[in-house]
């Protein structure tokens, strides 16, 4: 069983092999989406496990607890909101005395960079942060020496 100078089953493996990567490396970048997620709450937030509203879909897992977070499925009982549409949100949650907004690209930070404490987006494959300076004075917050470049 020859097809153009490669077996079939060799063919299947390499099909087999080729996409386990692709699965594998897109969990890598899921895991590391909720790492920096999770840094993000800590640094904003003075709660051990802050609850965090995520509406990107693809990132929910079951046990966000592993990562430092609670995922909360209702944006109103979040203190963090993650989101890549602010304007499908409820007004309360865009309201910045209950809620801290990061938005996930760069567009709609510019859009909300009145209520929104952050960004965090990927651009040409590596994530991306921005924290807003107003509103960090805003928040009284301490940001970490490492988080500090990241404020304009």
């Amino acid at each position: 069983m020859d097809w153009c100078g490669v077996s079939i089953l060799k063919k299947i493996f390499l099909i087999f092999f080729i996409f386990s990567l692709l699965l594998y490396s897109n969990e890598e970048a899921k895991i590391l989406k909720l790492k920096i997620i999770s840094a993000l709450s800590h640094t904003v937030s003075q709660k051990s496990l802050p609850l965090v509203y995520l509406d990107e879909y693809d990132l929910h897992v079951k046990d966000t607890k592993r990562f430092g977070f609670i995922l909360k499925k209702d944006c109103q009982e979040a203190d963090i909101i993650f989101t890549n549409n602010a304007s499908a949100l409820p007004q309360e949650c865009l309201d910045i005395d209950r809620h801290k907004l990061f938005t996930l690209s760069y567009k709609e930070y510019l859009q909300y960079e009145s209520t929104a404490i952050g960004a965090f987006f990927w651009q040409k494959g590596r994530p991306n942060i921005i924290l807003n300076r107003k509103l960090i004075q805003y928040y009284k917050l301490e940001i970490p020496k490492d988080y500090k470049k990241y404020i304009e």
